[in-house]
């Protein structure tokens, strides 16, 4: 049986609405995406987490962060950005 690896870092970098590749304070590292990669762009974004495998439909929703949002989070250290642009 075949085991799914959950969501890739490089596969989400190369999805049109890949903005940047940052990494967690412990480590993990996050794709920061402009909308959901089933939508277009609605002015939010979201981080999808190397790995991450929803193994349940209700545990999909993931929250949805502003460009201020992003920004505090580097700003802090909390993230550190590794390639690509941080959301203005």
């Amino acid at each position: 049986m075949e085991q799914s690896i959950g969501y890739q870092i490089p596969d989400m970098q190369g999805h049109e609405n890949w903005q940047a590749t940052a990494q967690r304070r412990n480590g993990h590292k996050v794709a920061i995406m402009r909308g959901s990669p089933a939508s277009g762009f609605e002015g939010r974004f979201y981080l999808y987490e190397e790995g991450w495998l929803p193994s349940h439909a209700a545990t999909r929703a993931m929250p949805s962060y502003s460009p201020g949002d992003i920004k505090n989070m580097l700003d802090s250290g909390d993230l550190v950005l590794l390639r690509g642009v941080a959301p203005l």
